[in-house]
C-alpha cells in the first residue's frame, strides 16, 4: 500500500525532462516550509517525478516560481554523501499535478471571493430542516 501525499508550492527550478527507456520522466523540486515561528521553521525539499505525457505537458506550461499542486506516492530515498555519511531525500513518485487557482486581489467592497461562497444553509447544522417544537406536547 502506498502513502499518498498532496503538496502545493512554487517550483524552485525549471522542470527537466529526460528519456527513460520508452518513456520520459520530468523532475523538479518544490520547497515546503513547516512551522511558523523562526526557531521552529524548516524547509523540506521534495523531489517530484512526473512520467510520460503528463510530465512533458507540465514542462511546457510551468517554470521556476510557478505555483502548482502535486500528489503522488511519498517515499524517502537514501544516498551516500561525499563525506561518507548517509543522506535522505523525500520524493514524490508517479506524481500527478494541477494548476492552482490564481489569487485575486481584494476589491473595494471587501473580499473578492465573497460572491463565490456557498449560500448560508436554510436549516440547522448538517442541512436539516429548521426545528419547530411548537407541536410537541411536552
Amino acid at each position: 500500500m502506498a502513502a499518498i501525499i498532496n503538496i502545493t508550492g512554487r517550483l524552485a527550478f525549471d522542470p527537466e525532462t529526460r528519456n527513460a527507456g520508452s518513456s520520459s520522466v520530468t523532475k523538479f523540486k518544490i520547497p515546503v516550509d513547516t512551522g511558523w515561528k523562526e526557531g521552529d521553521k524548516f524547509t523540506t525539499w521534495w523531489l517530484v517525478e512526473v512520467w510520460g505525457k503528463r510530465g512533458q505537458t507540465l514542462q511546457q506550461h510551468v517554470g521556476k516560481g510557478s505555483v502548482i499542486q502535486v500528489w503522488g506516492e511519498a517515499c524517502v530515498r537514501e544516498y551516500g554523501k561525499s563525506d561518507g555519511s548517509t543522506g535522505y531525500s523525500p520524493e514524490i513518485k508517479n506524481a500527478s499535478w494541477d494548476f492552482t487557482p490564481k489569487v485575486r486581489e481584494e476589491s473595494a467592497q471587501g473580499n473578492a471571493y465573497a460572491s463565490q461562497r456557498a449560500p448560508a444553509p436554510s436549516g440547522n447544522a448538517y442541512g436539516a430542516a429548521p426545528t419547530d417544537h411548537g407541536d410537541i406536547p411536552f
